[in-house]
């Protein structure tokens, strides 16, 4: 199957992305790779953010793909743990939206990256609060809760990805999750009585 010219352009720039990083990458580099002109990849990307961009919003695309049925089916709280679990191995397999949280740095060279991020993390408090809120929205502040759950999740992308530990990790990340979502079961059965 031959693949069109956006993305095949698309699949050269994440392959020089991830080996070279993305400063080191030149708009040259990825056309050539592509075995396209400079030209054609001008047609299709204006800059390399662009193209970064385009690379973000795919791999974010397919991550919310593979989270929103865990919030979205029959509620119970095997669900919330199936889905912090499926999140970090989800992100753990798009490394370049792991830029998205160096786009939190003023300084950084993902700066641009940082709207996209703010999108995700958006989709992602109003997912969990809109999941909280299904087993008993006035007995528990879900706003509180959603964003508590978020911030957890989102500081330890740090350590697992940018400091590259996910996998020397991952076992107690298990743990922790479970011990995470019993506790909110707990809170949310006692809020019943």
């Amino acid at each position: 199957m031959k693949l069109n010219t956006r993305n095949s352009l698309l699949i050269s720039a994440i392959e020089l992305f991830k080996t070279y990083g993305f400063n080191k990458t030149s708009m040259e580099e990825i056309a050539k790779l592509a075995h396209k002109s400079k030209g054609t990849l001008y047609n299709h990307f204006s800059d390399k953010e662009s193209i970064m961009l385009s690379v973000i919003e795919d791999e974010i695309k397919e991550i919310k793909s593979l989270l929103e049925p865990l919030l979205c089916a029959t509620k119970n709280i095997e669900q919330f743990k199936q889905y912090m679990q499926t999140r970090m191995e989800s992100i753990s397999k798009y490394p370049l939206f792991c830029n998205t949280l160096l786009a939190d740095n003023a300084s950084s060279d993902y700066y641009f990256l940082k709207p996209i991020r703010d999108e995700f993390d958006k989709w992602e408090y109003n997912a969990i609060k809109n999941y909280i809120m299904a087993f008993q929205p006035k007995l528990i502040d879900a706003d509180a809760l959603a964003g508590m759950s978020c911030m957890i999740l989102k500081s330890l992308e740090v350590q697992f990805f940018i400091a590259g530990k996910y996998k020397d990790f991952a076992s107690t990340y298990d743990i922790m999750t479970n011990l995470l979502a019993d506790g909110v079961a707990i809170k949310l059965e006692n809020k019943k009585q």
